[in-house]
């Protein structure tokens, strides 16, 4: 068994061989996260535990968030015009049984596809499933967020982790990305609560608060 999978219980594999994923939220149409207008979907649980994680009702496998199937997200996905998905969480690769089908689905609809990781690419590479995931997507943001080493960089939450390019059309998202100057985030109201979409700049709440 690779390195990778060991450290997760049967329940989780089990789970994730079914076409249905576990999810946080998603949102139709961003311009944060990635180049144009895109769909983006937060998967939930993380073992990661970031201090400071922006999103920690992610975390939770068991209690949080609800199961949809793949091809109910690719229905919605197929009614929208969007230029690409970006694909956050939680942990989308504690769930790369059900990441894998999305994804190569999403590619039959011929959009790009951004991923984010708490883990580095060097350990989600051995393992098979996440090689096929690599070849179905055009950019994977790696490495788990370090408060730290936070130094308001758009599109990564702390200097640790790496923009990889996978595919030639994670090329031309990347040079959008080196081109960005600041980070950016949107203000979502939903259900009756506050959600912020993006990586959010330094201090944020400390911001907002002096606006106030």
């Amino acid at each position: 068994t690779p390195n990778f999978l060991a450290s997760f219980d049967i329940t989780l594999i089990i789970c994730s061989e079914s076409s249905l994923v576990n999810i946080l939220a998603s949102s139709i149409t961003t311009k944060v996260l990635g180049y144009g207008n895109r769909f983006t979907i937060w998967f939930q649980g993380c073992n990661k535990r970031c201090k400071n994680c922006l999103v920690p009702d992610s975390w939770d496998r068991e209690k949080g968030g609800f199961y949809i199937e793949v091809d109910e997200v690719i229905s919605q996905l197929s009614k929208l015009d969007i230029d690409g998905v970006t694909i956050s969480g939680g942990e989308p690769f504690l769930q790369n049984f059900a990441l894998l089908e999305l994804v190569k689905k999403i590619k039959q609809l011929k959009l790009n596809i951004v991923v984010y990781s708490g883990y580095s690419y060097d350990e989600l590479k051995e393992n098979n499933i996440n090689k096929e995931i690599f070849e179905n997507i055009d950019i994977l943001i790696d490495g788990e967020y370090i408060e730290e080493l936070n130094y308001d960089t758009p599109f990564v939450g702390s200097t640790n982790q790496n923009v990889i390019i996978l595919s030639d059309e994670g090329y031309q998202l990347a040079q959008f990305m080196a081109q960005q100057q600041n980070r950016e985030v949107e203000f979502v109201i939903k259900n009756g609560e506050l959600f912020i979409i993006g990586v959010p700049p330094k201090n944020l709440e400390k911001k907002l608060k002096g606006l106030l």
